[in-house]
C-alpha cells in the first residue's frame, strides 16, 4: 500500500468512528446543552436590561404604545371644559372669600 491509499483508508476508519449514532447523539446532546446555556445568557441579560433605566423607560413606552385609541373624543372635551368652570368657580370663590378676610384684618 502507499502513502496515499494508507492516509485514505485511516481517514475512512477515521470517519467511521466519529460518525456512528452514539457519537452523533453525543453531539447533538452537546448542541442542545450549548444552545441552552446561550439562552440562559440571553435571557439573565435581558432581565437585567429591563430592571435599569433604560429598560423601564422602554416597558413604559410599551405599555403606553398598546393603549387603545379613544373612541369619543368629543367626551373628554366636555369633561375638559367642565373642569375649567369647576376651576374658575373655586378660584372666584376662594378669592371673595380671601378677599373678604383681607379686608376685615
Amino acid at each position: 500500500m502507499s502513502q496515499k491509499q494508507k492516509e485514505s483508508v485511516l481517514k475512512v476508519l477515521n470517519g467511521l468512528l466519529n460518525n456512528n449514532k452514539i457519537n452523533r447523539l453525543r453531539q447533538v446532546i452537546n448542541k442542545f446543552r450549548l444552545n441552552r446555556k446561550i439562552i440562559d445568557i440571553q435571557k439573565h441579560f435581558i432581565k437585567r436590561f429591563l430592571m435599569s433605566k433604560a429598560g423601564l423607560a422602554q416597558i413604559a413606552f410599551r405599555a403606553f404604545a398598546s393603549l387603545p385609541e379613544r373612541k369619543n373624543r368629543l367626551g373628554g372635551a366636555k369633561g375638559s371644559k367642565f373642569e375649567a368652570g369647576l376651576v374658575r368657580f373655586a378660584t372666584r370663590t376662594l378669592s371673595r372669600a380671601f378677599g373678604a378676610f383681607k379686608n376685615e384684618f
